[in-house]
């Protein structure tokens, strides 16, 4: 197992937009509402910007997330790369990794985590799931995405 279960988010998404093509293929912007529950709860916004190549691959990237904390912090969320590949038409399997900040004191060890992920995305029913990234096969649910972080932090505070 790659580390700690951080959080489960489940949402929906609130909007998929398709952007003007660039050479490596056809963009399309995905808005996604979350409530957030773990180790952290509340709830979360994100942007997903998703370039889809003519041979069906995926790639991510600039993705943001804002999550609000049901004790009123912030933590901004990163994710600065992922890929996945088409399974049926609208329907992607993906992976990635993504990183945390916050100025939250209770909270500053998030500082010091990697997260990765992996799941799929429906876009014609603006579902998703994302499975933890563990040694098990954890059951699928739509709008569900699982977040196993692994820490790098110098202490033991997580």
């Amino acid at each position: 197992m790659l580390g700690d279960l951080l959080m489960e988010i489940n949402g929906q998404m609130t909007s998929i937009t398709v952007e003007p093509p660039v050479p490596e293929g056809s963009q399309v912007g995905v808005e996604v509402a979350s409530d957030v529950s773990g180790r952290v709860n509340g709830a979360s916004l994100e942007t997903h910007h998703v370039i889809i190549r003519p041979d069906g691959q995926t790639g991510h990237g600039g993705r943001h997330a804002l999550i609000n904390t049901a004790d009123g912090e912030a933590i901004q969320v990163y994710y600065p790369w992922g890929m996945g590949r088409a399974t049926s038409p609208g329907t992607f399997t993906v992976k990635g990794c993504l990183t945390f900040s916050t100025v939250s004191s209770d909270l500053e060890w998030l500082n010091d985590v990697l997260g990765v992920w992996e799941g799929t995305w429906d876009l014609a029913n603006g579902s998703g799931t994302r499975p933890s990234m563990s040694g098990h096969t954890p059951t699928k649910r739509p709008e569900r995405r699982r977040f196993t972080c692994a820490g790098i932090a110098s202490d033991d505070r997580r």
